[in-house]
């Protein structure tokens, strides 16, 4: 929609260490419609990645952990949202 802006920034604070903020924000109704938190430690051979969204729109929370093992592939933990009746594990 031409009334929303998406703003994204990716922060690495030192070499092992990153932040990643992104917001979508609809000027029409001046509301913001989605939030996304994460960080990132990766440090030579492994990360972890965690992550928190808020979608306004459908008013949904959800937290995401991933950890790869570089050079053996991405294992993704899965997702946990409030409320819902899910495993937060699962294979990725």
């Amino acid at each position: 929609d031409s009334s929303d802006l998406l703003a994204k920034v990716f922060v690495n604070v030192v070499p092992t260490f990153s932040v990643y903020w992104e917001q979508e924000h609809n000027f029409k109704d001046s509301k913001v419609l989605r939030s996304i938190l994460g960080v990132k430690y990766a440090p030579q051979c492994w990360s972890f990645y965690v992550q928190y969204t808020h979608d306004r729109a459908v008013n949904e929370r959800e937290y995401m952990f991933v950890i790869s093992l570089h050079g053996l592939g991405k294992y993704d933990l899965g997702r946990y949202r409030p409320g819902y009746n899910e495993k937060w594990y699962s294979k990725g």
